[in-house]
């Protein structure tokens, strides 16, 4: 997330604007609309972004110019910047397949952020559904706090109940760093014993762990960065179309998938 918030603030200074950041309870907006009355704000970029988002109709009935990081269920006259969760999930999925993979476990983040509905949380986890099934692959799903503690906890638990899990796709930077200590722990190498696909990982992170971790992201300060300069365009006219942006995934195979062992000892 800092790296979204970052790379949107050095865009917006190259513009001559600045980000001012701004956090209220979810689904309260009364503070950037205050910003808005008193003319001290020109537009908000929108994070966190729910399927359901309240915040988006309380913005637009108070003539806030609104660029979403993220998509609502129904985006369409939104103007937003998200990653492809769809296609992000394909990727990973087809790798594994390809490798030989059947039994793939996915380490996702906590209930509650399914329950809030964060449109990325929910999108990757139905799209790894999806194709999971159509490369018939069995989908195991696990759910962690984020923080390298509960994800390695989570881990190890799972390798004990589902043994033939090959594979772990996992979430965020933290759920990576707590798959790799708890598989470390349970003694099982990576990728001879267990492979591991970061999803939506940010390239830094995935060079300095150890091993190095395949992933299947984009450079997440994108995000921020197009979605301040989309803003930044609509407030001074430059383009008469609403910007909606999805950014491909890559896969970036470095040292932690293989294929499957032939039989576990």
């Amino acid at each position: 997330m800092i790296d979204i918030i970052v790379s949107a603030a050095e865009a917006a200074r190259e513009r001559g604007y600045h980000l001012l950041l701004w956090t209220e309870p979810a689904g309260e907006s009364a503070g950037v609309k205050d910003l808005m009355r008193r003319g001290l704000i020109d537009g908000a970029l929108l994070l966190s972004v729910r399927l359901d988002e309240d915040r988006v109709s309380a913005l637009r009935e108070a003539d806030v110019p609104l660029t979403l990081i993220g998509r609502t269920e129904d985006p369409v006259d939104s103007q937003f910047v998200d990653s492809d969760a769809e296609q992000a999930a394909e990727v990973a999925i087809a790798h594994l397949a390809e490798l030989g993979h059947r039994t793939v476990a996915y380490i996702g983040p906590p209930r509650s952020a399914y329950e809030d509905g964060i449109g990325i949380v929910i999108r990757i986890h139905d799209s790894l559904v999806r194709s999971a099934e159509r490369h018939s692959i069995r989908l195991i799903t696990a759910y962690a706090e984020r923080n390298v503690a509960a994800s390695t906890q989570t881990v190890t638990d799972l390798m004990s109940s589902e043994p033939d899990v090959t594979a772990v796709l996992a979430l965020d930077d933290s759920a990576i760093a707590g798959v790799l200590d708890g598989l470390r722990s349970i003694d099982h190498s990576v990728p001879s014993d267990v492979s591991i696909i970061g999803l939506l990982v940010s390239p830094q992170v995935a060079e300095l762990a150890w091993p190095k971790v395949t992933t299947v992201s984009h450079d997440p300060r994108d995000l921020g960065r197009l979605a301040a300069l989309a803003m930044i365009d609509s407030l001074n006219g430059a383009s008469g179309r609403t910007a909606q942006v999805l950014l491909p995934s890559e896969l970036a195979e470095r040292s932690t998938t293989a294929p499957p062992p032939a039989a576990r000892l």
